[in-house]
């Protein structure tokens, strides 16, 4: 009993003596400075909307069906259905994204 009790004394010793307390006090010392910096941090994060342009080059009730269903993505401020601009004078005009709906797709 004698030596057991002097083996916990001394692992008690080391480890509070070394990184032991650190360890046990730092997911404490993380929890409370994440839920004090929770709002700041996040507000950095979130996505705000942008304009996207679509081609469509199927033209078949599907294809606008699609596009209906994209202009309804809160994420989207402006879904526009362009026809012969180039992605370059798209993206001038401050598009984010373009995306082209091929002939055929829905086959």
């Amino acid at each position: 009993m004698h030596r057991l009790r002097a083996l916990l004394l001394k692992d008690l010793t080391l480890f509070l003596r070394g990184a032991g307390m650190v360890a046990l006090l730092l997911p404490f010392l993380l929890l409370l400075f994440f839920a004090k910096e929770k709002e700041s941090l996040l507000s950095d994060v979130t996505l705000k909307p942008f304009p996207i342009a679509i081609r469509d080059e199927d033209e078949t009730y599907m294809s606008r069906t699609l596009i209906h269903m994209v202009g309804e993505v809160e994420l989207f401020s402006k879904v526009d259905v362009v026809k012969e601009e180039s992605d370059a004078e798209l993206f001038a005009k401050g598009y984010a994204a373009v995306t082209t709906i091929p002939k055929d797709f829905f086959l």
